[in-house]
């Protein structure tokens, strides 16, 4: 029990890592890179997606890895060279990307007001709710903006 326990939090650990990594490549546009010049015929280095996104290639190559590692997309046999699956491209870019899959963006935004909430929790703590007001929460919670005014 304790194992599977534990098992079950290094997974939630790995996937909030790999939630952040999408949130990443689609600020950087990494994805939109990687489809552009890349495909299951023809997959791309690292140097090839940093060129097109205009960043650096070592740490594309570290992003584009851990994509790798999370299932995201996929590698050649040599470690060398990626690609986003057919299948794959419209869920993760252009005009009619999923929602699901850019959800991943609002975990940066959690973090940036992680010691705010921090603060609201604690008994002497501020009762009112500023951070619900920042525009990421006004897009996903705006039925949450009254909280800030009750007495709890």
């Amino acid at each position: 029990m304790v194992a599977e326990f534990l098992d079950q939090i290094k997974e939630i650990t790995a996937h909030g890592a790999l939630s952040m990594a999408i949130a990443l490549g689609i600020k950087l546009n990494l994805f939109e890179a990687l489809a552009e010049v890349s495909s299951e015929e023809n997959p791309a280095t690292p140097e090839q997606v940093a060129k097109i996104a205009s960043l650096k290639p070592r740490y594309v190559r570290e992003w584009l890895c851990a994509m790798a590692c999370g299932g995201i997309i996929e590698v050649d046999t040599t470690g060398e060279k990626f690609w986003i699956k057919k299948d794959r491209v419209e869920i993760m870019i252009g005009p009619n990307r999923n929602h699901a899959f850019t959800q991943t963006s609002m975990f940066p935004s959690y973090g940036k007001v992680f010691y705010d909430i921090v603060n609201v929790f604690k008994k002497d703590g501020p009762y009112e709710w500023i951070i619900l007001r920042m525009p990421i929460f006004i897009r996903l919670c705006p039925h949450c903006l009254n909280l800030g005014t009750r007495k709890h």
